[in-house]
């Protein structure tokens, strides 16, 4: 089976699952989502230069995936942290191909500050609230870095969209946890979060596999 249906039938059950609350099946097909995307590498990144970087990103989503199925501010922090060095990971990737555009910083900027200090204003526990801005911070770095990568086409296209779409999954995310519940946040929340990585993992393989 294509390992690309293959990760699309796991996610559209998962986001069924949440969506009907069936716990069990919910949190199985989640765990398994980015260990498809880790085969895929293996199997398919064969030649790609950062192969062992992508997988360690897409191990530690995996990692904050699990953790975060789990209740509690300890768990919530430490798949906040699995996310931040994922993000890092991403991040070292495409400094790899990285061109300085100190105007494309603007848009990133604006997003931590109306986001950070405006809408999550004083709506965050205490001991969350420098965790969630610099896990912020380190998002839209990566989301810059994705912007400023020296290569055309397909490859760059879908990586940006990916890393904007990460953005948006964490935005629901926060948005959910600490101000209002999001209707349907499950769909919201994992429809951007599995089309995010895909696209990533995507975009990057297509570097130097030339499609």
């Amino acid at each position: 089976m294509n390992k690309s249906y293959l990760f699309f039938a796991i996610l559209l059950i998962h986001i069924g699952a949440a969506l009907f609350d069936l716990e069990s099946l919910e949190i199985a097909s989640k765990v398994v989502l980015m260990p498809i995307l880790i085969w895929h590498v293996w199997t398919v990144g064969s030649s790609y230069s950062q192969k062992i970087a992508l997988i360690l990103a897409l191990l530690f989503s995996w990692f904050g995936d699990i953790l975060l199925v789990f209740e509690g501010q300890l768990y919530f922090m430490l798949g906040l942290g699995a996310f931040l060095i994922a993000h890092l990971t991403y991040s070292f990737i495409y400094f790899k191909k990285f061109e300085w555009q100190p105007i494309r910083l603007l848009p990133f900027i604006g997003f931590i500050g109306l986001f950070c200090f405006g809408i999550l204003n004083d709506a965050l526990p205490d001991g969350l609230a420098i965790p969630v801005y610099v896990y912020m911070v380190v998002i839209c770095i990566m989301a810059y870095f994705a912007t400023c990568r020296n290569i055309k086409g397909e490859s760059y296209e879908y990586v940006l969209l990916g890393a904007i779409l990460f953005i948006i999954s964490d935005a629901f995310i926060a948005v959910n946890q600490f101000l209002n519940a999001v209707p349907f946040s499950a769909f919201w929340v994992m429809t951007t979060y599995g089309l995010a990585q895909f696209f990533i993992v995507k975009g990057l393989l297509k570097e130097d596999l030339k499609g």
